[in-house]
C-alpha cells in the first residue's frame, strides 16, 4: 500500500520533492489521554495533569463492526457529549479506530459526522473516505465541512500513508487548515510515509496530532512506541484502545521504558505513566539518533 503512494508520487514526477529527512521536532509536546485512560484516571482517583486535548475514541474491528453504522450512532453520540461535560476545560477530538487499509463506506461516514454533531466539542474532525481519493476530493470534504459546520475548526484526519500526500498538504494550507489528525500506524513500516507526510505538514505550519498509537510499548524492551510519533514531529500524541489482551501485568513508566511493578494498580499505572511521558517529551531533542534506535530499532 504505502509503495502504491511512491510510485504515484513517481508518475507524476515528484521524485525531487520527497521529504525523507525528519521533521523539526516542535518546542512543546504533549502526550493528551484517550477516553480509556479518562476512564481510567477517575477509575483510581488519579488526576491527568496535561489535558489541553482529549480523545473520545470509538474502536471498530470484527466483534462490533455491525454498530458502525447509523443504527448505532445515538449511544455513541450521547457517550461523546457525556465525558466532555465531564472536562469542559479539554478540548476533544474524535479518533475512529479501524483496521489498517480501512476505507469508508457512504452510511460510515455519516455515522462520523453525526457521532460529532454535538455542541459541546469545537472541532469536527473530517476523516477522509479514503487514503486512495484525489486531493480535490478531500478539499470537497473539507469545504463542505466548513459549510455544514462553520461554528467549528475543521480538522482532518488522514491515513499516515495517505496517497497524494504532498497535493493534500497544499489543499489544507489553502482552506486555512491549521490542524491536522495523523492515524498511528507503525512506525517501522511506514518510515517513509511518516517523515514525508510530518515534514509537509511542519513546513506548512499545521499542527500534527497522532491519535490511535498502539501498542503502548515494544514488546522487545517495553520501549515506549510514542515516542516514535514524537520524534517524527508531532504536536499533540493519544494512545489508541489495544486490540486485544486485557490488563496484563502492571508497568511504571521509567525513562522511555515501562518496568513491572508490584506497588500500583492498572488504572494508576496508566496515569502514572501518561503523566511521566509529559515530563520526558522536552528532552527528545537532546537525544542522540543512537540512543532513539536503541530504545525504537
Amino acid at each position: 500500500m504505502e509503495k502504491q503512494k511512491i510510485q504515484e508520487d513517481e508518475k507524476r514526477g515528484n521524485e525531487a520533492t520527497l521529504l525523507v529527512s525528519l521533521p523539526n521536532i516542535p518546542n512543546q509536546q504533549i502526550v493528551i489521554p484517550n477516553s480509556q485512560e479518562i476512564d481510567l484516571s477517575r477509575k483510581c482517583n488519579r488526576q491527568i495533569l496535561n489535558m489541553p486535548y482529549a480523545v473520545k475514541s470509538f474502536k471498530f474491528d470484527g466483534r462490533n463492526l455491525d454498530e458502525f453504522n447509523l443504527s448505532g450512532v445515538s449511544e455513541r453520540k450521547e457517550g461523546y457529549r457525556t465525558i466532555c461535560n465531564l472536562y469542559p476545560n479539554s478540548k476533544f477530538l474524535l479518533h475512529i479506530q479501524v483496521k489498517e487499509g480501512t476505507e469508508f463506506t457512504n452510511q460510515q461516514m455519516r455515522f462520523i459526522e453525526d457521532a460529532q454533531n454535538i455542541p459541546e466539542t469545537p472541532f469536527f474532525c473530517a476523516y477522509e473516505k479514503s487514503f486512495r481519493q484525489t486531493a480535490q476530493e478531500l478539499g470537497t470534504q473539507i469545504s463542505e465541512a466548513k459549510e455544514k459546520h462553520s461554528n467549528k475548526e475543521i480538522i482532518p484526519a488522514v491515513e499516515v500513508y495517505t496517497m497524494f500526500d504532498k497535493d493534500k498538504v497544499i489543499v489544507m494550507k489553502k482552506l486555512g487548515i491549521k490542524k491536522c489528525i495523523i492515524i498511528y500506524r507503525n512506525y517501522q513500516k511506514y518510515d517513509l510515509e511518516w517523515k514525508r507526510l510530518m515534514g509537509l505538514l511542519d513546513a506548512s505550519d499545521i499542527s500534527r496530532f497522532v491519535l490511535g498509537v498502539t501498542p503502548r510499548y515494544r514488546k522487545k524492551n517495553r520501549a515506549s512506541i510514542l515516542l516514535a510519533p514524537l520524534r517524527f514531529g508531532a504536536n499533540y500524541v493519544a494512545h489508541g484502545f489495544p486490540w486485544s489482551g486485557g490488563a496484563g501485568n502492571v508497568y511504571t513508566l521509567g525513562n522511555w521504558v515501562y518496568n513491572i511493578t508490584q506497588n500500583s494498580t492498572y488504572p494508576a499505572s496508566r496515569v502514572q505513566a501518561l503523566n511521566k511521558v509529559n515530563t520526558l517529551t522536552p528532552s527528545i531533542q537532546n537525544l542522540s539518533i543512537q540512543q532513539i534506535e536503541t530504545l525504537l530499532y
